[in-house]
């Protein structure tokens, strides 16, 4: 499991053996943010995937 800090959001990502694919996990304080994410991207578009839901969850903040 790999962990990064972006923006106050912590990104973890781990692999699920039973359904064969990486778990993307956003997490702030209690909220967690899950996304399934497919073997065919690489760990840079993974990455970038996750920047971008965070700026969104970001912006969602801003708006509340």
């Amino acid at each position: 499991m790999s962990k990064i800090t972006f923006r106050g959001y912590r990104i973890n990502l781990r692999f699920v053996k039973s359904s064969d694919s990486w778990q993307l996990e956003l997490e702030k304080g209690d909220y967690i943010k899950t996304l399934r994410v497919g073997l065919n991207l690489t760990l840079s578009s993974i990455e970038d995937l996750a920047f971008k839901e965070i700026d969104k969850l970001i912006l969602e903040e801003t708006k509340a």
